[in-house]
């Protein structure tokens, strides 16, 4: 029925998808990773991003003939799966998934999976350096001065990074 899972299986992607995935009526997870799950309608094809070398997923667009677990059930660890609101409060009664284009997903979900798994690998030293150089890939790579400077400023506050301004700089 074009029901399209994002499944955010990374706790700094958690923390970024707001920053990066349309806005939807219909957020799920569990206790243990709210707002883990975000649904829209679209004809999406299903795509995992992992980092590389590794098998867990840092982010996975489930379309098609994937089942995701969905509230009220238990998650095999024990949590209780919800839904949430926008701002992460639990409700009872979840919205409508967003219809949106699957170009739009296509687009945000790897931007997404990028940004975390940039965030977790972002260095102690030379940060001002590394800044620079996804600046450059960036740029080369056709991005518009707004999406480079929203993709970084989410890295580095994903991070941790506390020089936010000298890295947007």
């Amino acid at each position: 029925s074009g029901l399209t899972d994002i499944d955010v299986d990374n706790d700094i992607a958690v923390a970024l998808a707001p920053r990066f995935l349309p806005i939807t009526e219909l957020i799920g997870g569990h206790d243990g990773r709210p707002r883990s799950h975000w649904y829209y309608r679209c004809d999406a094809s299903h795509t995992t991003f992992a980092a590389p070398g590794s098998s867990k997923p840092l982010v996975e667009l489930r379309a098609g003939a994937h089942q995701t677990v969905v509230a009220p059930s238990l998650h095999p660890d024990g949590h209780t799966y919800r839904w949430y609101d926008q701002q992460g409060h639990p409700i009872a009664e979840p919205g409508e998934p967003a219809e949106v284009p699957a170009s739009e997903l296509c687009r945000s979900v790897p931007r997404l999976a990028a940004a975390a798994l940039l965030a977790q690998c972002w260095p102690k030293g030379q940060r001002h350096d590394v800044a620079l150089a996804v600046s450059g890939a960036l740029y080369r790579a056709g991005w518009s001065l707004d999406e480079a400077r929203r993709f970084l400023e989410a890295v580095v506050e994903g991070a941790g990074d506390d020089e936010v301004a000298d890295r947007l700089r």
